[in-house]
């Protein structure tokens, strides 16, 4: 039930997303990405020394059905490499978001409750499967960034066979699929650290024993969501999901939490003292 706040009731801080957890996730992300577009091109590169490759080139007579057998072992081999480190990387995202999420909800409530600090506590099993869902959500999440990338990498190469561009302009290509790969990185660094925080803010508070935060609405988009502005400052239930976003065309109503829609940087500021009647 939501309700307009007064000054009257205790309120803690509200939770930002930790932006040093955040950079550190889009730095490994980045690392994996620079380092297999370099070996990428390195075998593109060498593929294009062959001399059927050098031939068609030279002639037009195009070695379709070997860059389809090279990209085919390209993309194998590559995607492995993403699906070896992607759980590795997301284990560590999700560990340190846990740390700094842990630090942030203590200092709230200290100071919602007058210094009054929280007794160490085990994970709860609500928190440890936050954690694990938002582990495996951020493993599929690496994968698909190679699966795209080394798609289009595929792509590139064939359609420069069949417009028969020169090898350095493949290459050329190749290396903008890599910027591409870069920006979707930095989207998801930003969207799955607010996600996570947003997640394990709610299940902290909720232990913790408070019922009730205040939504608060962060600008700086250039498209805010009208119903999250609306939402900005009024009161709302850790265990009741809202309206986050209404039925549009196709879409669906979805009902949620702060942070839950993708790129949503809204927050939670914990409160207490709400009288609980209508």
């Amino acid at each position: 039930m939501k309700r307009p706040t007064t000054d009257k009731y205790l309120k803690g801080d509200p939770i930002n997303a930790p932006t040093a957890v955040r950079a550190a996730y889009q730095q490994e992300l980045r690392d994996l990405i620079e380092e297999i577009a370099h070996e990428v091109v390195n075998e593109i590169s060498a593929w294009s020394e062959h001399p059927d490759v050098k031939e068609f080139y030279a002639e037009d007579d195009s070695p379709a059905s070997q860059a389809r057998i090279l990209t085919n072992s390209i993309i194998s081999k590559f995607l492995a490499k993403f699906s070896r480190k992607a759980k590795t990387i997301a284990d560590r995202f999700t560990k340190r978001s846990n740390e700094a999420n842990k630090a942030s909800v203590h200092s709230s409530i200290r100071k919602l409750t007058g210094n009054l600090a929280l007794p160490a506590a085990p994970l709860s099993p609500a928190m440890q499967e936050v954690l694990t869902a938002a582990t495996a959500e951020n493993v599929s999440l690496i994968k698909s960034i190679g699966s795209e990338y080394l798609g289009k990498v595929q792509q590139s190469v064939l359609r420069s066979l069949s417009q028969g561009t020169n090898i350095s302009q493949l290459v050329k290509d190749i290396n903008k699929l890599k910027g591409v790969s870069l920006r979707r990185a930095q989207i998801i660094a930003y969207d799955q650290t607010h996600k996570i925080s947003n997640a394990l803010s709610r299940e902290r508070f909720k232990r913790a024993g408070l019922k009730k935060y205040i939504w608060r609405h962060t600008g700086g988009s250039n498209e805010p969501r009208p119903l999250h502005v609306h939402y900005d400052g009024r009161t709302f239930e850790y265990d009741t999901p809202v309206l986050i976003q209404k039925a549009q065309g196709k879409q669906p109503e979805v009902y949620g939490f702060p942070g839950t829609l993708i790129n949503c940087s809204c927050r939670m500021q914990p409160v207490l003292g709400f009288d609980d009647e209508e």
